[in-house]
């Protein structure tokens, strides 16, 4: 039902600025003293202008001509360079993640940031513009993220925009390229225009779920080298529906899409045995140190030395502590996925086997090489919501509301060894925006925009061992950590809030737009660097005998403590307070 009225220059020119994007117009001419003109099917497209020159023939008003549209097939009016996404792609096509981020990629130019050799996931390297010199906007609104490399890294798909769009919302989607208008300012290596589908006077729905089952799909090489099942199963459903709220006056359209991914892939790495942990825990540890022939003390440290190593009877309890509360993987002799030929029987302990003395070997192996199924689960929810409301015939207000949020938890991939505690991210984008569109005259047309862009990331690290240090070992090949990456905790908050107004005038044979545009951003951070430190134990012995081995052994051959159980450590400190520093980073601008 939309209409619109103008009435041309002396020279005959015309111009409708800012039309929605809604199926087919028919553009009707109704001059004195010639026929009327109606032609048909006229295609408005997101980011373009349409010329639409009519030819009149002198007659009687009454007589009306009728004439279907062509296509136009040179772009005269903008120096700007831009290609409309086919609809058949993300209607017709099997799209492995539903992102709209990755529509960029079929173009000419437009290179995955991850081929690029870029390390940041912002989005397609296009014409030789780095990875986030792109502008993504949506319905005229920013939906560009502010320092997290892009929302569309929520899911599984590739980076960009701040919120991801399912498919089933997109109306049109247009890259434009080269020399984008001064409008959508912010960057110059390509723009996306993309358009909401809107309600009409009809109802209109859909429903989908896409599937993708593991017993059905090959196994991958790197499985099959390690002897493992891939485990990958993919499952996105949802839908949408749009109408008449009041016909001819108020629409709406509403989408909702879910992404449930579950993938396993192998992770190798080395372990420790469980042999050496009950070796130790049973007592014999202490028995082989302090009167074993192949022991420290007799090796190294001149003879026997009962009651030495009492404080190493069994594994300490801080280290009982660390094990309850993250089980990492332990190889036993015989176990499947553990390595037969990497079981290591000989220590690699800055004492034992590195710096002093003949090398301990043990009567049970400590070290082996293990591959375990690393999962990746990911839940994903995504909707939007579009609003239309006229009121009367010279305003109109357009409301559009999108939302992403995004769940994963990486197993073994939180600490800052190869196998370590899980790593949870949870990451949420939303954006709203209000246009007020109101008709001066009919050559005076003003849009005015509010937009508001969030996006939160948060990295709170494994939450049963939290407050834990990071303890790995420092001399030997264990890759255990049995706390949280000391790089955790990390929390991200990003705020922008915009205000914008285009102004268009039709003068004569000329077309003018103006506007201005303000931005508030304000961003806050906490990155809890070296929070709860980091510790480097300086080998198994110590990790199981809460750091007491190798500063006993020094005692006992230098008479203090010299290379000392814990080789390097590190912690964030105020040092006026000797308290934690403020980890909090708030950033404003405008």
């Amino acid at each position: 039902g939309e209409v619109r009225t103008t009435t041309t220059s002396p020279a005959g020119t015309y111009r409708f600025p800012a039309l929605q994007v809604v199926g087919s117009y028919t553009l009707e001419v109704t001059p004195k003293g010639f026929k009327s003109v109606k032609v048909q099917n006229i295609i408005a497209t997101v980011g373009t202008v349409i010329t639409r020159d009519v030819k009149l023939e002198i007659g009687a008003n009454t007589e009306q001509i009728t004439v279907a549209a062509g296509a136009q097939q040179v772009q005269t009016e903008d120096s700007a360079l831009s290609q409309n996404v086919d609809h058949n792609v993300w209607t017709n096509m099997p799209l492995e993640n539903r992102n709209s981020n990755e529509f960029i990629g079929l173009l000419p130019g437009a290179e995955p940031a991850a081929q690029a050799n870029l390390s940041t996931d912002r989005g397609p390297a296009v014409n030789g513009t780095r990875s986030g010199g792109g502008n993504f906007m949506v319905e005229g609104f920013d939906n560009n993220d502010q320092g997290l490399g892009g929302g569309g890294t929520l899911g599984s798909g590739s980076g960009g925009s701040n919120t991801s769009i399912s498919p089933d919302a997109i109306e049109e989607y247009r890259v434009i390229e080269h020399i984008p208008s001064a409008e959508y300012g912010k960057a110059g290596g390509f723009v996306t225009d993309t358009v909401l589908k809107g309600g009409t006077n009809q109802w209109h729905g859909s429903l989908f779920e896409y599937n993708r089952i593991q017993a059905l799909a090959a196994n991958s090489w790197f499985s099959n080298a390690a002897g493992q099942q891939d485990h990958l199963i993919r499952n996105q459903f949802g839908g949408s529906i749009g109408g008449p709220i009041v016909k001819d006056k108020t629409f709406f359209y509403f989408t909702v899409e879910s992404h449930r991914l579950r993938t396993a892939n192998p992770l190798k790495g080395t372990t420790m045995t469980s042999d050496f942990v009950n070796f130790v825990k049973s007592g014999q540890f202490e028995t082989f140190m302090e009167t074993d022939p192949a022991g420290i003390c007799v090796q190294n440290l001149g003879g026997p030395c009962p009651g030495y190593f009492a404080a190493d009877a069994t594994t300490g309890p801080i280290y009982n502590k660390m094990a309850a509360a993250n089980p990492l993987p332990l190889c036993t002799l015989g176990q499947a996925n553990c390595d037969p030929s990497t079981f290591s029987y000989t220590s690699q302990n800055v004492w034992s086997g590195q710096a002093y003395g003949a090398p301990i070997t043990y009567p049970v192996p400590l070290f082996a090489s293990i591959t375990v199924p690393q999962s990746a689960p990911l839940n994903q929810m995504r909707y939007s919501t579009k609003f239309d409301q006229k009121i009367g015939s010279k305003d109109q207000l357009n409301v559009a509301f999108l939302y992403d949020n995004a769940d994963t938890t990486v197993a073994f991939a939180g600490g800052d060894g190869v196998i370590g505690p899980s790593l949870p991210n949870h990451g949420r984008a939303q954006n709203i925006g209000l246009t007020w569109t109101h008709t001066f005259s009919p050559t005076v047309l003003n849009q005015a925009r509010v937009d508001y862009v969030r996006h939160t990331g948060n990295f709170p690290g494994d939450s049963a061992v939290a407050g834990f240090p990071s303890a790995l070992t420092f001399w030997d090949s264990s890759q255990l950590d049995y706390g949280n990456a000391s790089n955790l905790p990390q929390f991200f908050t990003e705020n922008e809030f915009i205000y914008k107004d285009d102004l268009s005038i039709t003068k004569g044979k000329h077309n003018f737009k103006t506007g201005a545009e303000y931005r508030r951003t304000r961003n806050g951070s906490s990155f809890d660097a070296y929070k709860n430190s980091l510790q480097y134990i300086s080998g198994v012995e110590d990790i199981v005998t809460d750091a007491t081995f190798t500063n006993l052994v020094d005692q006992k051959y230098f008479g203090y403590i010299y290379f000392g159980s814990t080789t390097y450590a590190a912690a964030s400190l105020n040092p006026t307070t000797g308290t934690l520093p403020a980890y909090y980073r708030g950033y404003r601008a405008n």
